[in-house]
Parts: C-alpha cells; structure tokens; sequence
C-alpha cells in the first residue's frame, strides 16, 4: 500500500514528473504510474522523447488532453480515453494545452 503523499517521484525531464504507485518495483511485474506533463503549448519540440520497451503499455487520460505518437499515428485523447499499446511499439507524448495533463500508465 502507498498513501500519496508517500509516492515516490522521478522528474523525467522537464516536461514531466512520475510518480510510482507501487513501493516494491523488483516484486511485480506490473508497474503502475501516474505521470503529470507540463504545458508546451508553445514549443517546438513536440515529442522530445520517444519510447519504446518490450512490455504492453496501457495509458488512461486523468486530466487534460494528451497528444500521443504511435508507430507514427497521432491520437488525442481527453479525459477518461485509454489506449493500449504493443510491445516494442515505438511511442512519444506530449501536452500542447496551457495546463498540466494527467495520465495513469500500467506497464507489464
């Protein structure tokens, strides 16, 4: 069990920060996040990291609107929209609003 406040968080970059929502990453197969991605509404860098890793990938939109990058497709997704992506499929995301999207990720 983890109560938020004692998440642990990694800022990825400045685009955007993780927080884990499982205390014993070694133990599970599944990791579980939820990640906050900071405006960029006027950048030019769209997607300036590209990811691409051999567990399926679920994410779920919490708040905002999050542009996502698969294989080369574009997606928008608002609140409550999910996707599910293949392993090995290369991916990048981004918030092009003005305020902070939310989203929850499930790796296996």
């Amino acid at each position: 069990m983890v109560h938020s406040y004692e998440r642990l968080f990694l800022q990825m970059s400045s685009d955007f920060i993780q927080y884990d929502l499982s205390r014993d990453l070694e133990a599970f197969s599944i990791r579980t996040n939820v990640t906050e991605l900071m405006p960029l509404v006027n950048s030019e860098d769209e997607f300036s990291t590209i990811f691409c890793h051999p567990g399926e990938e679920f994410i779920y939109v919490l708040e905002g609107v999050l542009t996502l990058m698969v294989e080369g497709k574009r997606y928008t997704l608002f609140p409550n929209d999910s996707i599910h992506i293949r392993p090995n499929a290369e991916h990048a995301w981004c918030n092009k609003t003005n305020t902070i999207t939310k989203i929850l990720s499930v790796m296996i």
